[in-house]
């Protein structure tokens, strides 16, 4: 489906310098070489736009961050004119199971499944990045500054690249596993007057058979200008639950509601990523364990 699980800075990098390369190749062939005849080409050249929430604004999913490079649209405009140049109300990515969809004054959101076996995979099944023109509210927390560790087997130890600092919960004190075999699985989705909605099961993200069922449920209102963050769960036994939101700097109004699990607490912390934005967590935990819960966030200007 053309999607790039490495994010928009690395199809910046691998795409445009393949776009930069064939071009050459055409002009001192006379255009005898065309190595963009392929369909799964094309794919990748739509990624560009269909991945964008915003003009200058990307979703910053995995070690994926940036826009798109202007350089490189106007290549791909040259190569495959027919392909749409407006941004559409929504966007899919059925292989990736990445959806976008993006409300006419900017407030847009992009929703994600998948597995955690992705190249430069983050554990983050069920994550979000939800954004305000060029400005990110809430969500993914991206990438973190590369170092040694970020490419060795302490990987999934950052809190940036491991669950913990996603937008995703932790359920009987266990973050999701690592590996192709943790996957999503999708229920359903839909997009219609301006609202969108996804539907997952993801308790294949951990390696328990605790979990009978983690189903999450998103819900985007362009018109309204919210998006709503909906988990229902269902345990072979009683769980510890915590449920978090990650935000920035930058105000964003959220609700909160237990709607099913009993009093909880709420814990707060900025997450520590150097050279980067740190992610304020804030952490709702039930205070006994359970069996059955559904907390419901809603994200709204």
């Amino acid at each position: 489906d053309g999607y790039c699980s490495e994010g928009m800075g690395y199809w910046n990098y691998g795409f445009g310098h393949h776009l930069q390369m064939g071009r050459l190749l055409r002009r001192i062939s006379d255009g005898k070489i065309d190595v963009f005849t392929r369909p799964k080409q094309r794919l990748a050249a739509a990624y560009a736009r269909a991945y964008t929430l915003q003009e200058g604004c990307s979703p910053a999913f995995a070690d994926g961050c940036g826009a798109a490079s202007k350089t490189y649209l106007k290549l791909v405009d040259e190569f495959w004119p027919d392909l749409p140049k407006a941004l559409p109300p929504t966007s899919e990515f059925p292989s990736g199971q990445v959806w976008l969809f993006r409300g006419a004054d900017g407030f847009s959101v992009a929703v994600k499944g998948g597995h955690n076996g992705e190249h430069h995979n983050h554990n983050d099944l069920g994550s979000y990045y939800l954004a305000d023109g060029t400005v990110q509210l809430a969500g993914d927390p991206g990438s973190e500054v590369y170092t040694r560790r970020t490419f060795s087997p302490q990987r999934y130890e950052s809190k940036i690249l491991n669950s913990y600092g996603h937008p995703v919960p932790v359920i009987g004190g266990l973050l999701q596993a690592t590996g192709r075999e943790h996957r999503a699985e999708v229920l359903k989705s839909g997009y219609k007057d301006g609202k969108g909605f996804v539907e997952l099961e993801l308790k294949g993200a951990y390696d328990t058979k605790d979990i009978e069922s983690f189903v999450r449920r998103f819900d985007y209102d362009g018109k309204a200008k919210a998006f709503t963050v909906t988990d229902r769960f269902r345990f072979a036994k009683p769980l510890t639950l915590e449920e978090p939101y990650v935000t920035m700097k930058n105000p964003v109004n959220v609700k909160v509601e237990v709607v099913k699990g009993g009093a909880y607490t709420v814990r707060e912390e900025d997450i520590e990523n150097p050279g980067r934005l740190a992610p304020h967590r804030t952490a709702i935990v039930l205070k006994e364990p359970v069996t059955e819960a559904e907390v419901r966030m809603t994200f709204s200007k």
